[in-house]
């Protein structure tokens, strides 16, 4: 959209015209990962008034991969090394009592760095 409104005000093709592809196309991965993350903490509150004394709601997050070597390697010197990933657990609890959420954190760390696609 965007693009078409610089090519109609702007006659001849400039580089300009790539910078306003890449940031329309940034803009549009921005609002797409925005809607998703609202969406998402819109259902937990939802999830949580269902949620029973004797369950339990697990959520397990991808935090990062880590390299304990240099942080600046190009891809050549970065293939095959060692490194960790850290995922984040988070165990959600009712309380029989008050109905209260309980939240336990749990960091997990992990020398397996393939993914699971």
């Amino acid at each position: 959209m965007l693009l078409a409104i610089a090519k109609k005000h702007i006659p001849t093709p400039t580089p300009i015209y790539e910078d306003l592809d890449k940031y329309q196309r940034q803009l549009i991965a921005f609002m797409s990962h925005h809607a998703h993350k609202t969406y998402l903490s819109a259902q937990l509150p939802a999830t949580f008034t269902q949620l029973n004394s004797d369950e339990t709601l697990i959520i397990v997050d991808y935090k990062m991969r880590i390299n304990p070597k240099k942080a600046r390697e190009t891809k050549d010197e970065w293939f095959g090394k060692c490194e960790w990933i850290l995922h984040s657990v988070l165990l959600y609890t009712k309380d029989q009592n008050t109905n209260n959420i309980n939240i336990n954190a749990f960091d997990h760390w992990s020398g397996d760095t393939k993914q699971d696609a």
